[in-house]
């Protein structure tokens, strides 16, 4: 697949690789930034298929996001349009480009025609990403149960070719709802394998609950109800129900099933 421009391309593809794993501990930003640009954009003069384009855009985009070089990560998905055409793949390295800017309307404008169909990728692995923002949009949204279903979606497409780095780079949002366990598709051994690497890059949510949402949460699991909860804990039920709001934010769920697997899943009962 990589000798579409020989063994330069092929070369200039490999570098592309290597400035892509080591970017994140790049001690100039901006420096890195470019580097990552000018070893992965297409060039006529060292071509390489448009799959290998199609497969390394989102892990460029998010890399590109994380230096906070949006200008640069604009030009990047520029250049892989005009050597890929408007293809769902490139809609979607622009929806995720959106979403980090926190333009969901302009992120969800360019997802829709890719998950109607419209507009096809030449990648199958571009529509995992596709699934993941789609997964985030619906957190943003406040519809938890979508955004399980979102996941599920993007799990199931990813688990065949065991995609579990682009899985755990989509961001917080899915590693959130990774944690959760909240529907079937985020029980399998393959998110238990994308769980398992972020466990071992130390982001996986129960960091983020206070030491109260987790008394609460295993009061929760428990079916204690709300004013249970309160006498037990010696606070207010709106208190209690702050408390049930941040879980429910946090685990990505939006009813006491969610909750009760999340529990579970995070070892709290």
């Amino acid at each position: 697949m990589l000798d579409a421009g020989g063994e330069a391309a092929i070369a200039r593809g490999l570098h592309g690789m290597r400035a892509l794993l080591s970017a994140d501990r790049a001690g100039d930003p901006h420096a890195a930034a470019v580097a990552l640009c000018e070893e992965l954009s297409p060039r006529d003069d060292l071509p390489l298929p448009p799959h290998w384009y199609a497969m390394m855009g989102g892990f460029a985009v998010r890399a590109l996001d994380r230096l906070h070089e949006p200008s640069v990560r604009d030009r990047f998905i520029t250049d892989v349009e005009a050597a890929l055409g408007e293809t769902g793949d490139v809609l979607v390295l622009r929806a995720i480009a959106a979403l980090h800017d926190r333009s969901d309307g302009l992120a969800r404008g360019a997802l829709a025609p890719v998950l109607e169909g419209s507009a096809p990728c030449l990648l199958p692995a571009s529509m995992i990403d596709a699934w993941l923002v789609e997964a985030q949009l619906d957190v943003l949204d406040g519809e938890p149960d979508r955004a399980q279903l979102a996941l599920a979606t993007a799990l199931a497409l990813a688990e065949p070719e065991e995609h579990v780095r682009r899985v755990a780079e989509a961001g917080p949002v899915v590693t959130r709802l990774l944690a959760a366990r909240a529907t079937a598709g985020s029980r399998t051994r393959f998110a238990e394998t994308v769980r398992e690497r972020l466990a071992a890059a130390g982001v996986l949510l129960e960091e983020e609950l206070t030491q109260r949402e987790r008394i609460v949460l295993a009061a929760l699991s428990r079916n204690a109800t709300l004013r249970e909860i309160a006498t037990q804990e010696f606070i207010s039920p709106n208190t209690v129900k702050t408390h049930v709001r941040n879980i429910y934010r946090k685990l990505g769920v939006s009813d006491r099933e969610g909750v009760t697997a999340a529990a579970h899943a995070l070892g709290i009962s």
